[in-house]
């Protein structure tokens, strides 16, 4: 019997999540980017809101930034680095939101740092966050925001 509820128990951390638990709104529709060489760099104003009934926690080191490119094709374009950040993990409450700004830089050049795909900084971009309700225990998922353009 205890062997039974332990895997029953496993098997809910680890179920598929639904998609659309967490919300990711960026803004406004179009920012401009600023160039330091080698760096490159722009700053979104984002809301994460929370659409479930159980706690979520988002992972930390920011988001992962896709860059459309060409219609309806998204690549990644920046993925943070982790080690670096130094941050705790969020946590945002049933129904719950927050909202900031995000600072987004990278190199655009392949000398120094985490490169901006291909090396440019205007185009087509979205935000991408990993969350996971708690006591989940498999992959995280994913959530995207709508699209939004950097200017340079």
């Amino acid at each position: 019997m205890m062997l039974t509820t332990a895997i029953v128990a496993c098997g809910d951390a680890t179920a598929p999540v639904p998609d659309g638990l967490l919300e990711v709104q960026a803004g406004p529709d179009s920012v401009a980017g600023t160039r330091s060489l080698p760096w490159g760099r722009f700053t979104v104003q984002v809301t994460l809101r929370n659409t479930s009934d159980q706690w979520l926690t988002i992972v930390s080191c920011g988001p992962s930034i896709e860059r459309e490119v060409s219609p309806g094709q998204w690549q990644i374009a920046l993925e943070p680095m982790c080690a670096l950040a130094g941050g705790q993990d969020l946590k945002l409450p049933p129904h719950g939101e927050l909202s900031g700004s995000e600072e987004i830089m990278g190199s655009l050049t392949a000398t120094a740092g985490p490169q901006f795909l291909g090396g440019g900084l205007a185009g087509r971009y979205r935000l991408l966050y990993y969350y996971a309700p708690d006591g989940y225990a498999g992959l995280s998922p994913l959530a995207r925001s709508g699209p939004f353009v950097v200017s340079d």
